[in-house]
């Protein structure tokens, strides 16, 4: 949900300023390292993928880099699956064989908007994990 926050101040570009209130809110519990991690990874859970023409990512620490890449791409999957927000998708089955991922998604409502949210975002994932995502919807 924190990535999310930005919708706060506005729809269009909610990805940027989700990135500019986690870096500013104060968020206890965490250094100021893993608030910077926090807030490039929604940062990045949108469109644009990490890349040094952002200042903040080019920034970085070098093995820092990483691990936005990897937990953004995460987050692309699982922000995808909860496309609606509605919490349709109950349990995910999680397969690895040789390069497919493979989703098997219990649901108790139809998964149309999350499987194609899903084929839009997957892509990130697919390129920094190097395995192609597939995914099908179980009625449960």
């Amino acid at each position: 949900m924190l990535h999310d926050i930005g919708l706060s101040v506005a729809y269009a570009r909610h990805h940027h300023h989700s990135h500019y209130l986690i870096l500013h809110g104060d968020l206890k519990g965490f250094t100021r390292d893993e608030v910077e991690l926090i807030a490039l990874v929604a940062r990045y859970h949108r469109k644009a993928v990490p890349g040094d023409p952002h200042e903040p990512f080019r920034n970085l620490d070098p093995w820092k880099k990483p691990v936005v890449e990897k937990l953004a791409a995460i987050l692309r999957v699982a922000d995808a699956l909860d496309r609606t927000q509605r919490g349709h998708a109950k349990k995910i089955r999680v397969t690895l064989r040789g390069k497919k991922l493979h989703l098997a998604i219990y649901a108790r409502a139809p998964l149309d908007l999350e499987l194609w949210a899903l084929r839009k975002k997957a892509r990130l994932f697919e390129k920094t994990f190097g395995v192609k995502v597939v995914a099908r919807a179980i009625d449960g």
